[in-house]
């Protein structure tokens, strides 16, 4: 079964439930760490930039893991040189 947004949200909902649910699963989707790219195809968005403009600052700053796996890679290069 493939779920899209609309459909956990269709019936006899108000609209605005119906937004409500919809977002929902998309924080859910992003709280998941499924891949941005995933996300952009499942919502149907035309672009990458729509939906990293729409959903961006939910994702978490990068910084950290990026500065963490930086440190990781060095220490085993200096490791291995060092023997």
């Amino acid at each position: 079964m493939t779920l899209r947004a609309g459909s956990l949200v269709r019936g006899r909902r108000s609209p605005q439930r119906r937004r409500t649910l919809a977002r929902s699963l998309r924080l859910l989707l992003i709280a998941a760490k499924v891949p941005a790219k995933a996300i952009r195809a499942r919502l149907g968005h035309s672009s990458f930039k729509i939906t990293m403009d729409t959903y961006g600052h939910l994702y978490e700053d990068a910084s950290d893991h990026v500065a963490n796996a930086m440190n990781a890679a060095f220490a085993a290069n200096v490791h291995a040189i060092r023997g």
